[in-house]
This record gives structure tokens, sequence and C-alpha cells, in this order.
């Protein structure tokens, strides 16, 4: 089992560890730091109360670097004045050639920006912090990012809710169409072309929806203001 899981970390293009109180973290760290690149490794250190700083010290006296987990107060947002203080859910690090740390919050809402990683994965507490850090992670390490692409889910229930408007061909990507229904709706008739497009979503094969609405890939991705 162990040389299987050396020889994955050998072959990965990027090694993630996920950091906590367990006793087989350091050896993992240690291994991790002498067999690979700076530049192929991530660590995520879970908010855990009282527990994470304790973790966080223990990284940062590995590295050498005091304070490499402390963050600067962030930038009060409009959506966070809206949904009260910023919340961090965690935090992840990347490192330059030098093994110079660069640290990266994971907010469960960071600024306005994250609205449409949101409305991608709306049933997952994470999926959009996570995205949105790892976004930023992927630039620093200057690596292809290739965004979520849009819920089918999302996209049926915009289709009955709000099609008659248009709501779902927007979301999908679909401008023109969607002018269309909003310029028309006064007519009645998008009300029933739109459930027809969410029948004929409900009904798609989802590779077929997948391959259609993906999202295309960005060679370098928007950096967010945070507290790194």
């Amino acid at each position: 089992m162990e040389s299987e899981r050396l020889a994955l970390i050998a072959r990965a293009e990027l090694t993630v560890i996920l950091c906590g109180p367990t006793p087989n973290l350091w050896w993992e760290i240690d291994h991790v730091f002498m067999s690979v690149p700076p530049r192929r490794v991530v660590l995520i250190v879970p908010e855990r109360g009282k527990r994470t700083r304790v973790v966080e010290q223990q990284l940062e006296k590995r590295l050498r670097c005091p304070g490499a987990f402390q963050e600067n107060p962030s930038e009060r947002t409009f959506v966070g004045w809206l949904l009260g203080r910023n919340q961090t859910l965690g935090k992840t690090m990347c490192f330059a050639d030098d093994w110079t740390p660069t640290m990266y919050p994971i907010r469960r809402v960071s600024a306005v920006e994250i609205v449409p990683n949101v409305m991608v994965r709306p049933f997952s507490a994470y999926g959009a912090p996570l995205e949105i850090t790892f976004q930023q992670v992927f630039a620093r390490l200057d690596l292809p990012w290739t965004p979520a692409g849009p819920s089918r889910v999302i996209a049926i229930i915009l289709a009955v809710t709000f099609g008659w408007l248009g709501g779902h061909l927007f979301y999908l990507g679909e401008r023109r169409r969607a002018l269309r229904y909003l310029m028309f709706f006064w007519t009645m008739v998008p009300i029933f072309v739109s459930l027809y497009d969410a029948t004929r979503l409900v009904l798609m094969d989802g590779d077929e929806f997948e391959r259609r609405y993906k999202a295309p890939v960005r060679r370098r991705a928007v950096h967010l203001k945070t507290g790194a």
C-alpha cells in the first residue's frame, strides 16, 4: 500500500495534502517535501476551531516560516456586509520554487465574483469557496484552470420558474435566445417554450449536457482580493 501511494505521488501533477491532527500527517509531509518539487505541493488546513491553530503552528515550524498561516483582516465587501462577516472555512498554501509559501483563505463569501460559482454548485457548502480558492492557487502555480460548468438542476429550475424571461438561457450562456424570450414574454409564448426547454433538459443525457455547456479552459485565473 505504501509503495502504491509513493508511486502515485511521484506521478501526480499536483499533490494536495489535507492537514489535520493525525499521526501519519508528518510522515506524508516530510516525504512529499523531500521528493516532490515545491510548485507541485498544496496544503489544505480545514477550520476546526482551536485545533486548527495548533496544526498551523506545527506546519509553520516545519516550514520555518513563523506566521505563514496568519491572515490580514480582509476588506469588507458589499456581499459580506449583506450576509455578515466573511467566514473562513480553512486555508490553502502553495509554494514557489524556493519553498516560499503563499496562503489563500477559503471563504464562504469573499466577493461578488463568487456568486456565479455558488450558482454552479448551489447545494455544496464548500464547493464554491474551494473552487474560487483553487482558481487563485492554479494561477499562482501557472497551471491551466477549467471552471466548473453550469448545473443541469439549476438550469431546469430556472426554466420552470423564470424561463418565460429567459432565465435558464442566460444561465447557460445562450444570450441571444434569452433576449428573444425577454422581448416577447408579453405574448405568453415563452412560457410554453420554456416548459419545453425544461423537459428537454430533464431528458438530455448527462454527457451531452456537459459537452454542450462545458466551460472553456482558462490559462490564467483572475486573482481576487484575499487576506494572504
